[in-house]
């Protein structure tokens, strides 16, 4: 999508860049944290570096009203902050039309490589999922979230993110595994079969 198309979607007259796409959801993993601030917090130091952040709504977890609650009050300070409750198919595009995309979602780690867009994750929520190099990693709180958003958005980020591979794949994972499956008659077979007499298969096996 082109700014003016996004900022269509957005329902306002012109979009400034660098463009954030931002999603945080409840670290479901850490009771009694902080919820709604983390988000608050995350949101900002994001807004401090870019000239337009598109949020979407957190998923149905516990926690969901804080950060809604937060990211509400934000956008009602805030003209550069459009809260969003999903983008739907719409989503693609615009991840792949925004500069950075921050938080502590999946998208971030799985599609944005794949998209060539630097991302930052934020806190423990995808803590030991395999990342590739375009994923730069913030610890809760304002300070370290503006510093990973300068650093993703800078010249070394977005160079890492172009050349970045998906270690997720290219998207021909169910090729390669039906090629597989066509020779796997071929192969041999380290375990014996034996075809079961159906006389006897029929009889019980107890009295």
């Amino acid at each position: 999508m082109g700014d003016d198309a996004l900022a269509r979607l957005l329902g306002t007259d012109r979009i400034e860049r660098p463009i954030a796409l931002f999603t945080y959801h409840p670290p479901t993993a850490q009771a009694g944290v902080p919820i709604g601030g983390w988000a608050r917090e995350a949101a900002e130091a994001t807004l401090a570096v870019c000239g337009t952040v598109i949020a979407t709504h957190p998923g149905m977890d516990e926690g969901r009203d804080e950060i809604l609650a937060a990211l509400s009050a934000l956008a009602a300070a805030e003209h550069r902050l459009f809260l969003v409750d999903a983008l739907g198919r719409d989503y693609p595009a615009v991840l792949a039309s925004v500069d950075v995309v921050v938080g502590n979602s999946s998208s971030g780690v799985i599609e944005a490589a794949t998209l060539h867009r630097p991302a930052v994750d934020v806190g423990d929520r995808q803590r030991g999922r395999l990342r590739g190099d375009n994923v730069g990693h913030a610890e809760e709180g304002r300070a370290a979230v503006e510093t990973a958003v300068r650093l993703a958005l800078s010249p070394e980020g977005t160079a890492r993110a172009r050349a970045v591979v998906n270690p997720y794949g290219t998207g021909d994972a169910s090729r390669g595994i039906l090629d597989i499956v066509r020779r796997a008659g071929a192969a041999g077979r380290v375990k014996r079969f034996v075809d079961a007499d159906p006389e006897t298969s029929r009889r019980p096996m107890w009295r």
